[in-house]
């Protein structure tokens, strides 16, 4: 079976897949090495030499009519993209620091547990 053969699978298996980049690369690991509740080194390292093939593969196939996104969520993808150029290029510039926006961004846990990782 190709990757793109793979990919297409996993995307009619697990419609959800269409819409998140680590829902369909969990899938994919969990249909093809075998990946469960956890990951060995040598799953991972499996996996990495596909990785990049199937990112491409992936947004190619997204472009099909078949798996095509509803137009809010595809405009979405664009508008994250757009906000994350114009936050580096505000840390290239000296205008923020590097990290602030991500450190602001956190809500309720999430802003916990990074505090209590990093003790701030």
């Amino acid at each position: 079976m190709t990757t793109e053969e793979q990919a297409k699978l996993i995307m009619r298996k697990y419609p959800a897949t269409r819409y998140k980049t680590s829902t369909f690369m969990k899938e994919w690991m969990r249909e093809f090495i075998g990946v469960d509740f956890y990951i060995t080194f040598s799953q991972f390292d499996e996996f990495w030499k596909s990785e990049a093939t199937l990112e491409r593969i992936r947004r190619k196939l997204l472009k099909e009519e078949e798996f095509k996104l509803p137009p809010e969520i595809d405009q979405g993808r664009y508008n994250k993209a757009s906000e994350m150029q114009e936050i580096y290029h505000r840390e290239v510039e000296g205008q923020i620091k590097k990290d602030d926006w991500f450190q602001k961004s956190l809500k309720g846990q999430e802003k916990q547990d990074y505090n209590t990782i990093f003790e701030k």
